[in-house]
């Protein structure tokens, strides 16, 4: 429920940190080629909501909640809420008007 879990790792001699003490640890995964990145214009933000406008075979859309992930330049990977080919509307604005 709060997104944490329990890691075991090696640390270098002298490290600042300590047995039970409670950080944030950013882990790379190994293929990046397997993200989801979309233009960080296609992100819409309404209060608590992050989400972007996914364009269906017919062309409508359709507003889909998203988690993000780090951004990089100017796009940003999508960790849950998106698959793999699915088409995002770039201007979610215009998007959400129609």
């Amino acid at each position: 429920m709060t997104h944490s879990v329990e890691v075991r790792a090696d640390l270098p001699a002298g490290s600042a940190l300590q047995p039970g003490q409670f950080v944030e640890l950013l882990l790379p995964l190994r293929d990046l080629s397997a993200q989801i990145r979309i233009p960080s214009r296609a992100i819409l933000r309404r209060s608590e909501v992050i989400g972007v406008y996914v364009v269906d075979a017919d062309g409508a859309a359709h507003l889909r909640q998203v988690r993000l992930g780090p951004a990089v330049g100017d796009t940003v990977s999508v960790l849950s809420g998106l698959q793999g080919g699915e088409q995002v509307a770039l201007d979610p604005v215009a998007a959400g008007r129609r």
